[in-house]
């Protein structure tokens, strides 16, 4: 997959990168939800896809309430590299590359809402950005919990 590397800079632009990052990520969970080397995981994935999606929802509703205010704000500092992970298709593959990948992608998550956060004028959204920010954090301490408690049997395609 090719991923595109541009600077964010409107409030618009951070919102359409965010929504995109969460569809992204809703998939790889769905996805390791059905790879049959995650099944003891599966309900814990199934449930990190519907978080995304939630996020996902979240962030269209605030660009629609907030467009005709924030659109064209000019933000500066946000690269979409800085945040971007290549995102495999989690079906394919083994348990803890599973949670390492799904690791990374809370982490630079985080990282996104919360230096978003900070360049954002509207009040409102930089709540949520840093509540979504706080929820990537926690999802990262469980995932890194299941890496853990994994053997290297969970390697084993």
């Amino acid at each position: 997959m090719v991923l595109e590397l541009a600077e964010l800079t409107t409030f618009g632009a951070v919102l359409g990168f965010a929504i995109n990052m969460e569809s992204r990520v809703e998939k790889f969970y769905e996805d390791a939800a059905q790879n049959p080397n995650c099944s003891e995981t599966r309900v814990y994935f199934a449930s990190l896809a519907e978080q995304a999606k939630r996020h996902r929802m979240i962030l269209e509703r605030t660009r629609r309430e907030n467009v005709a205010e924030m659109i064209l704000e000019p933000i500066t500092g946000l690269k979409t590299g800085d945040y971007l992970t290549d995102v495999k298709p989690s079906k394919r593959l083994d348990y803890l590359d599973v949670i390492r990948l799904g690791l990374e992608l809370q982490r630079k998550a985080e990282r996104f809402y919360l230096d978003s956060s900070g360049r954002i004028s509207l009040v409102e959204a930089a709540r949520i950005f840093r509540r979504l920010a706080k929820e990537a954090a926690g999802r990262e301490a469980e995932l890194k919990a299941l890496l853990d408690k994994a053997t290297p049997a969970d390697a084993v395609a």
